[in-house]
């Protein structure tokens, strides 16, 4: 199910207009709404029977371009280490579930979901201050 970001993205390319200042702070309410998904993903993670391991894989990152900023959060990708040289298929199974039944626990739509108010809150402030 995809999450509709629409909203706050429109938001977000209005504040392209504005000057650096005010979308430095723009940013900075994308982050701190990302640190927020974070924690509220690891706590889930951290709740599951099977897939407590994916807490501490959990991060995001941003990325600034000229006119926008991409902020991406999630489990990392398994990769090959000394224990498991073949990586794995990591978060994909906590979160949709294995071909062959089992997984599919983890929800990373709700945890998400829980931040949207409180950015879209803060970019409405911002906004309304201009």
């Amino acid at each position: 199910m995809p999450l509709d970001t629409s909203e706050t993205q429109n938001l977000v390319d209005a504040l392209d207009k504005f000057d650096s200042d005010v979308r430095s702070k723009a940013e900075a309410v994308l982050v701190k709404g990302a640190v927020q998904i974070k924690k509220n993903l690891q706590e889930d993670a951290r709740g599951s029977r099977y897939f407590k391991q994916f807490a501490k894989k959990i991060s995001y990152e941003t990325t600034k371009r000229k006119n926008t900023t991409e902020v991406e959060i999630g489990p990392e990708n398994d990769k090959p280490t000394g224990k498991n040289p073949g990586g794995g298929p990591g978060a994909a199974i906590a979160y949709f579930g294995g071909a062959n039944g089992g997984g599919g626990t983890l929800d990373f739509d709700e945890p998400v979901e829980r931040e949207f108010d409180s950015i879209d809150e803060y970019m409405k402030k911002l906004g309304d201050a201009l």
